[in-house]
């Protein structure tokens, strides 16, 4: 049983990844092969070529992630966090990787699969995370989404415990709705703000321009295209080419990864990122 490790603002907390999900899937795609490091390593999605690096490994379940909500500044944070299935596993089915395809439908995952079969791309949208002036939530364990047990992330519609569990352990957040105040007055100092977590350089639509590391994934709809899968570990990454895709990655191929404000004479800027171990979402002063 893998265990996952909390830490917000002092407290620890232990909980375990079920055991059932943790299972490699033979399912793979013509053109996909799940590989592993000669000494039986993972290895995380890190492509220096484009450059590109996450946290998300080629395990389908639980890559240990820590998430990083950073305020140096003043004023107040306010985001939604947007969350879906964080790997591409070969088609769009009522089966996840080895998840119970018995389990996985539109009564028992009913943001995901909206639509039965699609799979993949609903976003799911989390209830608002604050992070007040001069703070930080730091947060580290196995599970990929913490819902269940830790709540760092609760979905606003109405959900289930199996559609949480599937998100805990498959999730990834994709993008935010932000919005920043000032703590003193409540003024909004920036509007609600879509951002997305970047994948390619700005001006590359492809990511095969720079890496053959990626495939783009099949759509079935107008927010399913211009998706992008790593060829080992099938992590699943927004592109930026909304001219030819418009409205892909679920309207994300379109959204900026940072903006820069000002407000009472000082510069602000409110950033996505990830690293080959964290996730971080940053307000600072610019």
């Amino acid at each position: 049983m893998k265990k996952a490790i909390l830490a917000i603002t002092g407290l620890f907390m232990l909980f375990s990844c079920s055991d059932e999900t943790i299972q490699q899937n033979d399912k793979q795609t013509e053109n996909t092969v799940l590989k592993n490091n000669s000494d039986g390593m993972t290895t995380n999605s890190i492509d220096p070529a484009i450059p590109y690096e996450s946290p998300y490994d080629n395990q389908p379940c639980c890559s240990p992630v820590t998430y990083k909500f950073i305020n140096n500044t003043n004023l107040e944070l306010n985001f939604d966090p947007y969350i879906s299935l964080s790997r591409f596993d070969g088609m769009y089915d009522t089966q996840h990787f080895s998840y119970n395809s018995s389990l996985f439908n539109s009564t028992n995952c009913p943001n995901l699969l909206v639509t039965e079969g699609f799979e993949y791309f609903e976003l799911v949208r989390c209830n608002t995370i604050n992070v007040s002036s001069y703070n930080s939530i730091v947060t580290s364990y196995w599970v990929q989404v913490p819902i269940l047990g830790i709540n760092l992330f609760t979905i606003s519609n109405p959900t289930t415990s199996i559609e949480q569990n599937l998100l805990d352990e498959f999730g990834k957040i994709y993008s935010l709705d932000g919005e920043v105040l000032d703590p003193v007055n409540g003024n909004v100092v920036l509007p609600k703000t879509t951002l997305r977590f970047p994948f390619l350089p700005q001006g590359i639509t492809d990511p095969n321009q720079l890496s053959g590391d990626w495939i783009q994934m099949p759509s079935v709809n107008a927010k399913t295209k211009d998706l992008w899968y790593h060829y080992e570990t099938f992590e699943i990454c927004v592109g930026n080419d909304s001219a030819a895709y418009p409205g892909g990655g679920a309207d994300l191929n379109d959204k900026p990864s940072e903006i820069v404000f000002d407000y009472n004479g000082e510069t602000y800027i409110l950033k996505l990122y990830t690293t080959a171990t964290d996730v971080v979402i940053l307000l600072d002063y610019n």
